[in-house]
Order: structure tokens, then sequence, then C-alpha cells
């Protein structure tokens, strides 16, 4: 489609704050479902807490957010009680956080990668009313998925995000809210090698404990390492920087030295014109010596060149109004010029701009 991939945006908005809102480390999206929003098509999602103890009981959703399907803008972020969903929602506190089967990890994290491109496949065709074979193919492949991946306590929410979504899916129309139960297996018969075999596995269990045990005392001796280079780096940084700081600490103690030896020398002179030139050297001599401090810590001066406004290199400070239209928007006066260091702008030039008016 030529989009970036639900399952991306998903991540971008909790990783880099994209809404402005600030989420705990543990929120997780629910799987998306498609909702109309008149011609356009929308995403809709709930928000719930990573259950700590998979399996077990965790805490209902406690927000939910709408996405524009086009270009993946927040249309909607709201804060939800569960009767804010639709009328007849469970009002309990916590939900059944566990899957219909147990899965494993691999399994699992494939599964979800597959979920979401079966996802971006049914955006192509979402509500049609009489799909052909592929794309009936592609709803299956989704609701299966679906049904291995989804808690089975927020199946409620889901159909009340988008009852139109599932009714087109024929998803979560009976489907059970606690886990299927299982029919235990009748024992197996006994195997006469069973005691070599649990011996077998003995062995296996002290082997792998060693092993754990030794990979465990080289992970604290890595960490330990890491802890020391750490510190030596930040030492070192924190020198580095006294180093830089105390040359230029010392050359503004010596200006400071130089400059009251000077106010000294003429507090007793007479107010001459003559006093009061040499009085303003010192002082072009005072500013010529701080240019100098900031050059050779690689701070320099500026001036954008020609009068084109450079928003990124120069600040405007007023407008002046011009009958001129050639002259809007070009440097009117160069009111102070501006500082980097490195490339980098410390302080940008100050200007005065033309603005054009048949009124000036």
């Amino acid at each position: 489609m030529g989009l970036p991939g639900f399952l991306d945006i998903s991540y971008s908005i909790l990783q880099e704050n994209t809404l402005s809102v600030r989420f705990g480390a543990a929120t997780t999206f629910s799987f998306p479902v498609l909702m109309r929003r008149g011609e356009k098509l929308a995403d809709g999602m709930f928000l719930f807490q990573s259950p700590q103890n998979p399996g077990g009981l965790g805490p209902r959703p406690f927000a939910w957010i709408m996405l524009d399907s086009a270009d993946g803008e927040a249309l909607l972020l709201a804060d939800c009680r569960i009767h804010d969903f639709a009328p007849g929602l469970p009002h309990d506190e916590q939900v059944r956080m566990a899957l219909p089967r147990p899965m494993a990890g691999k399994t699992y994290a494939r599964s979800y990668q597959e979920l979401y491109e079966a996802y971006e496949e049914l955006r192509i065709f979402a509500f049609e009313p009489d799909p052909a074979d592929w794309q009936r193919e592609a709803m299956e492949r989704y609701k299966g998925l679906f049904l291995k991946l989804a808690y089975v306590g927020h199946y409620p929410y889901y159909r009340a995000l988008s009852p139109e979504f599932c009714d087109w899916l024929d998803l979560l129309a009976g489907e059970a809210a606690e886990p299927a139960s299982q029919e235990p297996e009748a024992p197996a018969e006994p195997d006469p090698d069973i005691g070599a075999l649990l011996e077998g596995i003995r062995g296996e269990v002290t082997e792998l404990s060693r092993m754990l045990a030794a990979k465990a005392e080289d992970e604290q001796q890595r960490q330990a390492l890491l802890d020391k280079m750490h510190a030596e780096l930040t030492e070192y940084r924190n020198g580095l920087v006294d180093a830089i700081t105390e040359a230029m600490e010392r050359d503004i103690v010596k200006m400071i030295d130089d400059l009251g030896k000077s106010i000294d020398a003429y507090r007793s002179r007479p107010p001459t014109r003559d006093n009061y030139q040499r009085f303003f050297v010192m002082f072009e001599g005072v500013r010529t010596d701080l240019a100098d401090l900031l050059y050779r810590q690689g701070v320099e001066p500026f001036r954008v060149e020609g009068n084109k406004v450079e928003i990124l290199r120069q600040q405007i400070l007023s407008t002046v109004p011009t009958q001129d239209p050639s002259l809007d928007k070009t440097v009117a006066q160069r009111v102070s010029q501006g500082w980097e260091k490195n490339g980098k702008v410390i302080r940008p030039e100050r200007i005065s701009v033309y603005v054009y008016s048949e009124e000036a």
C-alpha cells in the first residue's frame, strides 16, 4: 500500500510519544480492528497493561485510540471506563489474560507478525459485501490468527470497538470468554525403561544447572567490567571538561585584572576629550579580547551573506514597512552578528526585516 506497516505505526506511537502523552513502560496496544468513519476507514485499538503473570488476571483496558487508515494520524485518544465501550459489557476491574491455548514463545512471535501482515491485506478490501475466494482465504487466515493470539478476556472489548468488523469476519460471535477446557489425557502405559530415562534426565538437568551457573558467573564478571569502564569514561570526560573550562576561566580572570587596573588608572585622570578617546579604545580592546577568548574555544562570529532572510541562522527582532514590493521579506537592518561553533549556531544573527504594505 506504500504506507508504513501498521505494526511500525503502533510501535512509534508508544516509543516516540507522537501523541504527546506519556504512557507507562508496560502499556500495550490491542490488535487493531477496522472501523467506518463515513466514507473513510479508521483503525481502532484499546490500551492495556501487559500482564506480569500471563494466564492470570490483569487490569481491564484503560483507554482507546482511533487512527486514520490512510495516513496513520491519530483521530481520537480517550480514557475509558468499561461502560464507555458499549452497554452491556462487564464492569469487572480485572479480566482473564490468557490465550485460548498455550503457545511457545517463537511460535507466538511468528504468528504475531503474520497477524499484522494479514491485517494489512484486509485493509485493501475491508467490508467487501461479496468477497472473492482469495479474499475469503485472507479473512479466514486473519480470523484464525486472531483467535490464537488475542487474550480471551479482551473478546468483549474487540467486539465493542467494531461490531461491524467482527460481523463481517464472523469473528467473536460465540467464542467463550475463558480458555476452553481440555479433557485430561489417559495415563500412558508404564515404560519398562523409565528408570534409565529418568536417570538420563537427571544427568542432563545437572549438566544444564552447571552451565547456567557458569554463565551467570561470566555475566557478573562482564557487568563488573562494564561498570568499571563506565566509571573510568565518566572520570575522563569530567576531567576533559574541567581542562577546557579552566583555560577559559584563567583568561576571564586575567581580563578582569587588566580591566580593573585600567579603570583605576583612568579614575584619577581629568575627564578630557583625549582621556575619553583613550578610555573608548580600552573598551574596544575588551571586546576584542572577549572575541579572541571565544575564538580559542571554537566560537566565531558570522553574518549571513546577501539580503535574503535565513530563518535557521537569523532572528527577526522587528519589521520595517515598505511600499517597494521588491524589498518584501529582505533584511532591512543588521542589529547584531551571529555566533556559531563547529557549524552549529549558538546565537543567530539578529536583524529587522522589510514587510511590504501599500499603506507604508
